[in-house]
């Protein structure tokens, strides 16, 4: 499993790569 943080998640660009990792099976969002 990824561990993915993300910061300044902000915009369309931000919360699109948010998006895919969020449904990604095998990723783990920390931050």
């Amino acid at each position: 499993m990824l561990r993915a943080g993300i910061i300044g998640a902000t915009g369309y660009t931000g919360m699109e790569l948010l998006r895919l990792l969020f449904y990604h099976p095998q990723v783990e969002i920390t931050y």
